[in-house]
């Protein structure tokens, strides 16, 4: 679990976007753009037609001269920071990968440790920030 004071940030997150879930995908995206200067493009679909993804985009692998770019989806999930994600809550974005594809999770909680447990088996490449 957080500490104290990321808890209290993580919380004042929540009650920003609790109104506007929606908006909160964008920031997601926005965060993970920061965190993995690699994305090098994202978008929001529309939300009738999310397929389960609150933003698709492309990362880069390598340097600037000499590198391939890959498809990642994201999943943004604004809850109360003692709330975890539970296995049913991301498994929707596992199931929803396509072939050579990753997945962004971003949270304002914490994973409970089954999905952590279940993934960490699986052959599914997904990134955890922070870890």
């Amino acid at each position: 679990m957080a500490a104290d004071e990321d808890k209290r940030f993580l919380k004042e997150i929540h009650d920003h976007f609790k109104s506007n879930p929606y908006a909160f995908e964008k920031c997601a995206a926005e965060l993970a753009q920061l965190i993995d200067r690699n994305i090098v493009e994202y978008e929001l679909p529309r939300k009738s037609s999310d397929g389960g993804r609150d933003a698709y985009g492309q990362s880069r692998i390598g340097s600037k001269d000499n590198s391939i770019q890959v498809e990642f989806a994201l999943e943004a999930k604004c809850k109360l920071p003692n709330s975890p994600v539970v296995v049913r809550e991301s498994s929707r974005l596992i199931s929803r990968l396509r072939h050579r594809q990753f997945s962004i999770l971003v949270i304002t909680s914490y994973l409970e440790s089954k999905p952590i447990k279940k993934y960490s088996l699986m052959v599914i490449p997904w990134l955890l920030f922070p870890r």
